[in-house]
């Protein structure tokens, strides 16, 4: 699209393309249109598929929720958050440093006196507060 086209023909085309994507996920699962309205608004795969929208396309959150029946925007955005909260392996807003030198070197530190607290690596239970104080 060039710049002599407005918004009005950008966004149609933007929805376009999101609906091709949202037919691709319900053919690839053997879904249709009334299967999404049957399953339940927070439903794995519905999240996944309104993650990809998110990710390779500029619609809007109210689109997303209305498009996949989960409900409200809020609560679409809300399911997406978790799904990428679970699969960044349980470090939240921290994950981008967990392959960093200086976090896996404290995160070693940490295991390791906490094992060395819990009676783990040979060391006896009853000697564990003086190590561990």
């Amino acid at each position: 699209m060039g710049r002599h086209h407005g918004g009005l023909e950008r966004r149609e085309s933007a929805e376009r393309r999101a609906e091709t994507i949202v037919n691709e996920e319900l053919k690839r699962r053997g879904w249709d249109r009334n299967e999404l309205k049957r399953r339940r608004k927070a439903d794995p795969s519905k999240v996944q598929v309104a993650r990809r929208l998110r990710k390779e396309r500029t619609m809007n959150w109210q689109w997303i929720a209305a498009s996949l029946a989960m409900g409200v925007a809020g609560y679409a955005a809300a399911c997406v958050r978790e799904l990428l909260k679970q699969s960044r392996g349980g470090f939240g807003k921290y994950a981008n440093l967990r392959n960093r030198p200086v976090f896996r070197q404290l995160w070693r530190t940490i295991l390791s006196s906490a094992a060395r607290c819990s009676g783990v690596q040979g060391i006896p239970r009853a000697n564990w507060r003086s190590q561990c104080a």
